[in-house]
C-alpha cells in the first residue's frame, strides 16, 4: 500500500483527486493538503469537510511565501538541504510520500513548488506521476478497472 499526497487549491483539483482516490488510489493511503489559493478551499479545510475523506489533511498558507522566484543556487540548496518556507507554510510537519499528484504539471504554483523541494529532500525521488508517460499508465489503469 503506497502513501500518496494530493495537493488541491480549488474545487475541481478536488474533484479531479477524489476521482482518482476512487478510480486508482483505492489501495493507497491519501493525504491532502489544502492551499488557501480559493476562499472556498479555506473555508472547507476549516469547517472539517475533508477529514473523513482523506487520512490526514493539511493547510498550506501562501502568505507565508515570501519570495517565490529564488535563485538556482537557493533552489538547489532547499531542495537538498533544508526549506525553511514549507516549514512556515505548512500547519503541521510533512509526511513521507511515494507518490505525489497536483493539477497544472506544465506550471505548478509557488506554493506546491516549496512542497515538492522538501518532498524531494524528505523522500528522496518520490513519484510525481504527472507527465505524459504516468498519466497514460493511469488511463489504461482506470481503463482495465472499467472493463
Amino acid at each position: 500500500m503506497a502513501k500518496t499526497l494530493g495537493i488541491v487549491s480549488t474545487t475541481y483539483h478536488l474533484l479531479v483527486l477524489l476521482f482518482l482516490k476512487e478510480s486508482v488510489l483505492f489501495d493507497d493511503d491519501v493525504d491532502l493538503i489544502v492551499t488557501n489559493k480559493t476562499e472556498n478551499m479555506a473555508n472547507l479545510y476549516k469547517e472539517g469537510r475533508f477529514n473523513e475523506y482523506f487520512n490526514r489533511v493539511y493547510f498550506a498558507d501562501a502568505t507565508k511565501i515570501k519570495n517565490p522566484y529564488k535563485s538556482g543556487l537557493v533552489t538547489f540548496f532547499e531542495s537538498f538541504v533544508y526549506n525553511g518556507t514549507t516549514k512556515k507554510m505548512l500547519d503541521q510537519k510533512l509526511d513521507i510520500y511515494d507518490k505525489v499528484f497536483f493539477a497544472a504539471p506544465a506550471m505548478p504554483d509557488e506554493m506546491v513548488k516549496e512542497i515538492a523541494k522538501t518532498l524531494i529532500r524528505k523522500n528522496h525521488f518520490p513519484i510525481f506521476p504527472t507527465n505524459i508517460l504516468k498519466i497514460n499508465i493511469l488511463k489504461k489503469e482506470f481503463l482495465n478497472l472499467l472493463l
